[in-house]
């Protein structure tokens, strides 16, 4: 999921922890739609 998230565009660092269920994205300009696809891309469900 980090890479598919980090290939979106404006984004500028992802933190990911799968044992807390918790994604940290920091970037300029960030579509939440965009965001979602990828991590859904990713084989997961964003809440």
């Amino acid at each position: 999921m980090q890479s598919e998230l980090a290939a979106v565009p404006g984004v500028a660092d992802v933190q990911v922890d799968l044992s807390t269920k918790q994604v940290i994205v920091q970037g300029d300009a960030l579509d939440d739609a965009v965001l979602r696809a990828a991590i859904t891309e990713a084989g997961y469900t964003a809440a």
